[in-house]
């Protein structure tokens, strides 16, 4: 019976060994972009909390104490774009035109700029240092003009 016992713990550190392995091989593999909040290096926003940046991006006003002006969709990576939704707003793409689109029409509220490309969206963020948007950390290394001001995811 002792033998039987032995067996079968020997099997389950194995088993266990594989699992934490194959864990570890799908963590290592899994390269996901990091998201960042940017602005112009001329701004002088500083860090802002994960809530503020969620109301900003639903059209509601920024706080008193901060100077951001507006947020602009970053719609040039869909991936950043969809991790965005997904990992800062919780909703999905459909969700969150939607809620826009409700702000707009019932509370008259401003709309929300969507720049399309990597290009405009920098000369945009040159042009209009109080704007912020949300790029992949990767990206951000390679442009000059625009400061990161926190990682969000």
């Amino acid at each position: 019976m002792r033998v039987i016992f032995k067996n079968i713990a020997i099997k389950i550190k194995y088993i266990l060994i594989i699992l934490m392995i194959g864990s570890y091989c799908n963590n290592a593999y899994s390269v996901e972009s990091s998201g960042v909040l940017v602005v112009s290096e001329e701004s002088d926003i500083k860090k802002i909390s994960i809530i503020e940046v969620r109301k900003l991006f639903l059209g509601l006003p920024a706080s008193k104490v901060s100077s951001i002006q507006h947020p602009v969709i970053n719609n040039s990576d869909s991936e950043i774009y969809q991790s965005f939704l997904n990992k800062i707003m919780r909703m999905t793409e459909k969700s969150y035109k939607r809620k826009l689109i409700k702000r707009i029409f019932r509370q008259g509220a401003e709309k929300i700029q969507v720049v399309n490309s990597e290009k405009n969206l920098i000369r945009h963020l040159r042009n209009n240092p109080n704007d912020v948007t949300f790029m992949s950390e990767e990206n951000v290394k390679n442009i000059k003009g625009i400061k990161v001001i926190q990682r969000l995811w």
